[in-house]
């Protein structure tokens, strides 16, 4: 009944040498899965729950105003969640899809969210951004993503405050503090 996907860059790592972002050896790093007692929980208490849980090697973001990172990396996950959205969501009868998501995730969603007709499966999405670097979504999808995105994003405000001059392409965005 629910499919609910969770992409997300790795908890802490802890590296003794250099690791390239995508490719990863394990002998090499500590990780910890942020989500995997929620996920156990809701598999648990809910059987018609489904989850997808991508894990993505932390990055050190050194985002600028003129750079949202690096291209090719961008590339590899935008070519990745269209292949999970084409080969799995799309052909799935699923009709109750919720996107979670923080990091660099964030980015290949809203690739998705501009590039491919989702809007009959996916309810929700929800998005933790450490920076001001949301992703855009075009006019002819934004008033769909302003009633169906909760992005949590770093400001001024108060904590849980809507920030209520964000355009509609940044979705509905609160305040993280």
């Amino acid at each position: 009944d629910v499919l609910i996907v969770i992409a997300h860059e790795l908890g802490p790592i802890t590296s003794s040498s250099f690791i390239s972002s995508l490719c990863i050896q394990s002998s090499k790093i500590t990780q910890t899965l942020p989500f995997s007692t929620l996920i156990e929980a809701m598999t648990e208490q809910y059987a018609n729950y489904s989850f997808i849980d991508i894990n993505l090697p932390a990055r050190a973001w050194k985002l600028k105003q003129t750079s949202l990172g690096n291209e090719v990396e961008s590339q590899e996950l935008n070519e990745l969640f269209t292949l999970l959205w084409d080969r799995l969501i799309s052909r799935s009868e699923c009709k109750n899809v919720f996107f979670i998501a923080a990091g660099s995730p964030i980015y290949a969603i809203g690739n998705l969210i501009n590039t491919k007709e989702i809007e009959s499966q996916v309810r929700g999405c929800f998005f933790f951004s450490s920076s001001l670097f949301i992703p855009i979504i075009n006019p002819t999808r934004s008033a769909w993503y302003q009633r169906n995105s909760h992005v949590i994003v770093p400001s001024q405000e108060p904590t849980k405050k809507a920030i209520s001059n964000a355009s509609p392409g940044f979705g509905s965005c609160f305040s993280s503090g």
